[in-house]
């Protein structure tokens, strides 16, 4: 049964990156623009976000990209910032450092040319061709993907909670599904990848499924509050909102266990 739980954890997970993914290229046509373009898809906050991972990832090195974020003069000119606390942008830093070493390994291995193909898109009668690239080797690419990934995660995670609640794996399969039936409501993932809350949700999630586990298990008070600490250190750094929404999670956890254990017993006797 672990196995098999394991198995459709992945296959959920596939298919929520794959869903995820494909509405976004049938929205914006994205591995057919060229960078400049892509760029501009990323509209409001979430080209705001995307140029703090950009500056990482173009930075002579790491540490110079972070001493950028550290005394920025052009966010709030003419007034120098600390980025990393005025805003949620640890994400974009973690995604750079990720992409530098994911080059740099690339490049040494000469195997780029597995990562990354680029090609000419004809605009048209008298418009010139604008080069694109796809691939993970690309910035903008990799940074999507990064992003589409951690929902399919999210999704993965649903699934293993609805088997938890239910003690069996058909409610995982019903969890998927309403959140399918209802992906326009659960998530914006699709239209505006950079948001904070596409980093933050699956933490959360996975800090509920943990605490709810760990609630059934019945292990010792300082393991719970371990795995608690260790689950919002992981959420924090992605949004703000998850300040206030991670200290609920347990007495809501605690909750929703006892009212489902009571219920059930209902049922039986």
């Amino acid at each position: 049964m672990v196995l098999l739980k394991l198995l459709s954890f992945t296959i959920v997970s596939y298919l929520g990156y794959h869903y995820c993914s494909t509405l976004f290229e049938n929205d914006r046509f994205f591995s057919h623009l060229s960078t400049l373009e892509r760029e501009m898809t990323f509209r409001t906050e979430a080209g705001f976000y995307y140029m703090f991972y950009k500056t990482i990832v173009e930075a002579p090195s790491f540490l110079e990209g972070w001493k950028l974020l550290v005394n920025d003069s052009g966010t709030e000119a003419p007034s120098h910032i600390n980025t990393l606390q005025r805003f949620n942008v640890y994400p974009e830093v973690m995604l750079g450092g990720l992409f530098r070493v994911f080059r740099n390994v690339v490049t040494s291995l000469d195997m780029m040319s597995y990562f990354k193909e680029c090609y000419g898109i004809d605009r048209g009668d008298g418009m010139g061709q604008v080069q694109s690239c796809v691939g993970a080797g690309d910035l903008s690419v990799f940074y999507v993907n990064c992003i589409f990934a951690l929902f399919g995660l999210q999704t993965g995670i649903s699934f293993l909670m609805g088997c938890h609640l239910s003690d069996n794996i058909l409610g995982g399969i019903l969890a998927t599904s309403a959140f399918f039936f209802n992906y326009g409501e659960c998530t914006r993932v699709q239209w505006i990848p950079p948001l904070r809350e596409s980093f933050s949700c699956p933490f959360i999630l996975l800090q509920i499924l943990l605490v709810s586990l760990m609630l059934k298990s019945g292990h010792s008070k300082v393991r719970k509050v371990s795995l608690v600490l260790a689950t919002i250190c992981c959420a924090l750094p992605c949004s703000s909102v998850s300040l206030y929404s991670s200290p609920k999670h347990y007495p809501c956890s605690d909750h929703m266990h006892s009212h489902f254990l009571t219920k059930i017993n209902s049922h039986l006797s």
